[in-house]
């Protein structure tokens, strides 16, 4: 002991040394554990950070699997059987047709509608009266999307598609009843502007609804292919009223009542596919979205927040569809008579054939647009009506009974064509929750732009131009459709680039 403190005595420097050297020891303990507490905390902070992404992630893979859940119909409560399919499918093409049976039937009658509700000495203006109650209708389309199309996302698509066939079976009867101007006067013209409102209020959710409805319970399976089924079941509608038109011309001959016939016919065809309608079950993919509270309380605000583009997108392919579409089915018949001068029943052979046509056309060209897709369809389409309605039209107004058989026939390729993907195209460009109103909304807005005027715009063509007016609208809207979609193809491309110029920007600053 005395050793030990004599030589500590001694060398009072090494103890200074030593102090000094566990001082310094100390300090660079103290810093390593401050350093590693520091560690700790950033780890600590990291792990938030990285556990509230996760947490961030998993909430939005919630909220997509809750989305995607209604497009998946595995469980066994929402499996349907193939025969269950069957009859939904039969049921709802059924009642499709119905109701563009009664729309369509105006058509048929136009010009003699023109005459007992719109009286004069001057038979082309009683037509052209006629032609703009006719497009009165379709301006309600919209207001109809808007009304089924909130129904259809909101209380079901089964619901939806009962109130639009029952409203159109009650107003076709109001059509079959209705007084004549010389019975009651102008109130008589007044009456079917309000029944032509209300069958355009209620064909705005139907053709979109059933689309919708038959293609949610097929999975979204061959999309093309069923939704140009539902399409052919409209051109089906139309064909069949012209169908009775010619029985009634042919056995009963066109005067005051005879033309009520087939509104009557269609308005107790109406009330039976109404029955048929109330006994399917509801969509399996609403099913879903019902129980994931997957619903949107506002839809519209939705699709005009985040689906402008996609909405003006289907609303041109939409006019160039129909504008053709209604030369066919809406104006033909009345440009055969009136400008061609045929009589009735050989101007009604002559659109029943392009029909027929048509209907069996439209399932081959959506089995093409399942393998090709539906907007390289919907473009090639689009194309082909801007390069060649002009000629096609040129061999309709031609002398020879060959020329103008495949003038109509052509007219009806193209038709069929531009048709068949139009309905997948709109109903795949939504999600599920907003897929009704929007569907409904954009195509009825194109329809009631492009299609309902069709007629109109055409006996003004005509009367302005020339007798190949009706194809210099076709062309016109097929170019309108052709421009947009490029233009909105640019666009989209720009934002990306734009994007990625960003990102890229973003990422090289961090580096940096």
């Amino acid at each position: 002991m005395t050793k030990i403190n004599l030589n500590n005595k001694k060398n009072p420097q090494k103890n200074h040394n030593d102090l000094s050297d566990h001082i310094i020891e100390d300090k660079i303990l103290n810093s390593d554990i401050k350093s590693n507490s520091n560690i700790l905390t950033i780890n600590k902070t990291k792990q938030n950070t990285k556990t509230k992404k996760n947490i961030k992630k998993s909430n939005k893979k919630n909220i997509l699997n809750n989305t995607n859940n209604a497009n998946n119909t595995t469980n066994n409560s929402d499996e349907i059987s193939d025969a269950g399919k069957r009859k939904i499918i039969s049921t709802t093409i059924i009642g499709n047709i119905v109701e563009y049976y009664d729309f369509g039937m105006y058509a048929v009658f136009a010009a003699k509608i023109g005459n007992i509700f719109f009286p004069g000495d001057d038979e082309n203006f009683s037509l052209l009266l006629s032609f703009i109650v006719f497009a009165i209708g379709f301006i309600m389309r919209p207001l109809g999307a808007v009304v089924f199309g909130y129904v259809g996302d909101k209380f079901g698509r089964k619901v939806a598609l009962r109130m639009s066939i029952s409203g159109m079976a009650i107003s076709t009867i109001g059509m079959a009843l209705l007084p004549s101007y010389n019975s009651i006067g102008i109130i008589a013209p007044i009456l079917l502007v309000i029944i032509r409102l209300i069958q355009g209020l209620c064909i705005g959710g139907e053709g979109t609804g059933s689309a919708i409805y038959i293609i949610e319970h097929m999975n979204e399976k061959k999309s093309s292919l069923v939704g140009s089924l539902v399409m052919s079941s409209n051109y089906l509608g139309t064909l069949i009223a012209y169908g009775v038109g010619i029985m009634i011309e042919k056995f009963f001959g066109i005067d005051d009542i005879t033309w009520r016939y087939g509104f009557g016919l269609g308005a107790l065809a109406g009330l039976i596919g109404t029955y048929f309608r109330s006994k399917n079950g509801e969509s399996p993919v609403f099913h879903k979205l019902k129980e994931t509270k997957a619903l949107i309380k506002k839809p519209f605000s939705e699709i005009f927040k985040k689906k402008k583009l996609v909405s003006f997108s289907i609303i041109t392919s939409t006019g160039a569809a129909v504008s053709l579409s209604y030369l066919i089915r809406g104006y033909m018949n009345s440009f055969y008579t009136e400008i061609l001068h045929y009589s009735p029943i050989e101007a009604m052979y002559f659109t029943c054939f392009a029909l027929l046509l048509i209907v069996i056309l439209l399932p081959i060209f959506g089995i093409i647009s399942d393998i090709i897709g539906c907007k390289n369809m919907l473009m090639v389409a689009a194309f082909s009506i801007a390069m060649w309605s002009l000629q096609q039209f040129l061999l309709i107004i031609d002398d020879s009974n060959y020329n103008k058989f495949m003038g109509i026939t052509l007219l009806s390729v193209l038709c069929a064509a531009m048709s068949a993907p139009l309905y997948p195209y709109a109903i795949m460009s939504f999600p599920p929750e907003l897929r009704y109103s929007g569907v409904s909304l954009s195509y009825n807005l194109g329809n009631a732009l492009f299609g309902g005027t069709t007629p109109l715009i055409c006996a003004i063509l005509v009367e302005k131009f020339g007798i190949l007016g009706p194809a210099y609208y076709i062309t016109g809207t097929s170019a309108i459709f052709i421009i947009t979609n490029l233009s909105i193809i640019i666009f989209l491309h720009r934002i990306r680039q734009r994007k990625s110029f960003f990102l890229l920007k973003k990422s090289s600053k961090k580096n940096y």
